[in-house]
């Protein structure tokens, strides 16, 4: 018996007793497999050495990271420990930031950023969370 077929029996109301099987339409997927594009369609709204088209966060990145980092986490919808508690937490960040506004780029990308600049990427997630209306 095929697994995505549900269970049917002769006890009244023509189900067997025992864990319910839901099937869902195979929309987008190819044998089972669902299909989600992992590139965006757009780029950064800012480059990653702006970081003064904003001089008020430039300031709050380049005297208080830390805080930026919490800010971040939380306007994510993380907690606030994140940042200090998990490892590579603020390229996750950056890497769910460009999923959910359709940005492109890659993970290593996003791992070569912090690597070089994580200040200049502070600075352009946080801009780029006040022009998408993430608060």
């Amino acid at each position: 018996m095929s697994e995505k077929q549900p269970i049917i029996s002769s006890q009244p109301g023509g189900y067997q007793q025992g864990p319910v099987v839901m099937v869902q339409p195979e929309f987008g997927s190819v044998q089972g497999k669902i299909i989600i594009p992992m590139t965006g369609n757009r780029d950064w709204s800012s480059g990653i050495c702006d970081c003064m088209q904003d001089a008020t966060n430039c300031v709050m990145v380049a005297f208080c990271a830390p805080c930026v980092q919490c800010q971040i986490a939380t306007r994510m919808g993380e907690n606030v420990c994140v940042p200090f508690c998990v490892p590579g937490a603020m390229i996750a960040l950056r890497q769910r930031l460009r999923t959910l506004g359709g940005i492109q780029g890659t993970l290593c990308g996003d791992c070569l950023v912090f690597a070089v600049c994580g200040q200049c990427a502070l600075c352009q997630m946080k801009r780029e969370m006040d022009i998408m209306g993430i608060v």
